[in-house]
């Protein structure tokens, strides 16, 4: 459960009773539990609710290369995390 990202884990809960879902957040690591807490908050099919709170922030001021360059860091540090919990 704790390798799909926040946005999929929250839609995937909110098809389910309440109870199981209470279940489910108890089992998970904290950070992610209030992110999928705060997307829950969200009505329905909202903007929010659709959201994903995972994103590699450029500049406009970034050429194509820096920015490549922190896209493939950032692929990188989250692969290393998911294969190292």
């Amino acid at each position: 459960m704790e390798e799909l990202y926040s946005d999929d884990l929250a839609a995937f809960t909110s098809q389910m009773p309440a109870n199981i879902v209470r279940r489910i957040l108890r089992s998970i690591d904290p950070e992610l539990r209030g992110e999928i807490n705060h997307l829950l908050n969200y009505e329905e099919n909202s903007a929010g609710s659709l959201m994903t709170l995972e994103y590699i922030e450029l500049r406009a001021s970034d050429t194509c290369k820096s920015a490549l360059r922190k896209i493939k860091k950032q692929g990188k540090e989250l692969n290393q995390s998911l294969h190292h919990t």
